[in-house]
């Protein structure tokens, strides 16, 4: 994985959404994969609309990064948030609309990043940062 074109184009994504949460959320998320925690909990802290998947997205990669920080109780409390959201929002495959995306896509990839989300907080995986070398 190249983690400098990753956030590059995180950060063209942002420059091109200015105005939209899915630009930040993306950001956020690069920031996630480079071990920058802080940022990433920054970028997703007030992500309160958008598509489904992006507002449980922005939950989980905050409860990660939160659980990245040894901050195991407020990772918990976005884990759960996340989950409420899936619940809510996209809770099976054809389980919703999307005008932007396929729900059964949609879907999958909540489900992945659920599953990263649980097990980080879970304390059973931690976040491997880039290599310098």
């Amino acid at each position: 994985l190249d983690y400098e074109k990753l956030s590059r184009m995180a950060a063209e994504c942002g420059a091109r959404f200015p105005h939209r949460p899915f630009g930040n959320l993306v950001e956020g998320m690069v920031a996630y994969r480079h071990g920058r925690f802080q940022e990433t909990i920054n970028r997703t802290a007030n992500y309160r609309q958008g598509n489904p998947k992006d507002m449980v997205l922005a939950r989980l990669y905050k409860a990660m990064a939160y659980q990245q920080l040894g901050r195991s109780e407020l990772a918990a409390e976005c884990l759960e948030e996340g989950k409420q959201e899936i619940a809510n929002r996209c809770p099976s495959p054809t389980g919703f609309k999307s005008q932007y995306q396929h729900p059964t896509i949609v879907w999958c990839i909540v489900q992945t990043v659920l599953r990263e989300a649980e097990s980080v907080v879970a304390g059973e995986a931690v976040a491997r940062p880039p290599s310098t070398s």
